[in-house]
């Protein structure tokens, strides 16, 4: 295998350069402005907090325009300066930021890791799954796949559920991270899965292939916190860039859809009048199981969470917002099991 150093002076000098990109990105934003392009406020299935990026300034950024990646917005992480994946800055596909790797990466990788860009934040979901959509690329592929620059990104998710902080970008249906070796066009040595990746004819960007758009689907506990680190970095060098694309609003919480079917035996101990109510309905918990209620449209749409703070054993619940309709109102006690769920019409 020729050396890294040669493979770059070839790109500097024969690379392709085009000012017509039509892909293009904002920087010099900040972690808030990534956590507001990345979130899915519909709804508001989920509420994020205590957001930190430990990442060189010009790492990362909003990406905009058309291109074949399969996300046509959204933000980006790159372990090199973020605008480095379109033709026109090809001669900075190679930035060394002098910058820390991550020990987190480093275990996935399995050696030495370089120019890691970290993003974090705490978040509570309304739901019982959180949802993203990425797309992982590198200047690596395909001449350095199946080698020791193995390249690597991961979603680390902890909270309920995840004892320990536990990498969620896998494979579909696999325990498989994606990584330069593990999803390639098997051009080299046969490794790696070639049925998640695209082989890049785009003129507009200067990455030779990258992942489909891959969906994260983790489970979670409603109303509970939970902490997301995304962070991608170089491995064995600092040098050929890669990067992680976030799709806009792809950061979701899937809305727990009740059952339509009461439970007589779950319910007996729980009665809500009145049924058919004008703004507010009232909540008797005779042996305090309630923790918190959710309420959802006729269609399963979640419209409203409210905790359950008080010892009382009656509850009265303003829904005044609410429209005219039918809802459901559904019920989750202290171990965070959803104990009964009924219908409630607003006249």
């Amino acid at each position: 295998m020729y050396s890294k150093n040669i493979f770059l002076l070839f790109l500097i000098l024969y690379g392709f350069n085009s000012s017509q990109a039509q892909i293009s990105v904002i920087s010099g934003v900040s972690a808030i402005d990534l956590i507001d392009d990345l979130l899915d406020t519909t709804g508001s299935t989920l509420s994020v907090s205590n957001i930190t990026l430990n990442c060189d300034s010009s790492a990362y950024g909003i990406f905009t325009g058309p291109s074949n990646l399969g996300l046509d917005n959204g933000i980006v992480l790159s372990s090199g300066k973020a605008n480095s994946f379109i033709y026109h800055t090809l001669g900075q596909n190679s930035d060394s930021l002098g910058t820390n790797g991550d020990s987190d990466l480093t275990s996935v990788a399995q050696v030495s890791t370089f120019d890691a860009c970290v993003l974090e934040f705490d978040f509570t979901p309304f739901g019982d799954t959180v949802i993203y959509k990425y797309v992982f690329t590198s200047r690596e592929y395909p001449s350095f796949n199946c080698s020791n620059f193995n390249d690597v990104f991961a979603f680390y998710i902890s909270g309920p559920g995840f004892n320990n902080p536990t990498n969620v970008a896998l494979l579909p249906n696999s325990n498989i991270p994606v990584t330069i070796n593990n999803v390639n066009d098997q051009s080299s040595l046969f490794c790696g899965d070639s049925n998640f990746f695209v082989k890049n004819f785009d003129t507009f960007l200067s990455t030779q292939g990258f992942t489909i758009p891959l969906l994260v689907k983790a489970p979670v506990n409603n109303g509970q916190q939970y902490h997301l680190k995304i962070a991608i970095a170089d491995a064995n060098d600092a040098i050929l860039n890669s990067h992680v694309f976030l799709g806009r609003k792809s950061l979701l919480c899937k809305k727990a859809r009740p059952s339509a079917v009461n439970s007589k035996s779950l319910m007996k101990d729980i009665k809500i009048f009145p049924t058919l109510f004008d703004n507010e309905i009232n909540i008797l918990d005779s042996k305090n199981k309630i923790e918190s209620l959710d309420i959802f449209t006729s269609t399963g749409s979640w419209v409203l969470h409210s905790e359950i703070k008080s010892s009382k054993k009656q509850h009265t619940i303003s829904l005044q917002q609410l429209p005219k309709g039918m809802y459901f109102i559904s019920f989750m006690d202290k171990l965070n099991s959803r104990i009964s769920t009924s219908k409630i019409i607003k006249k």
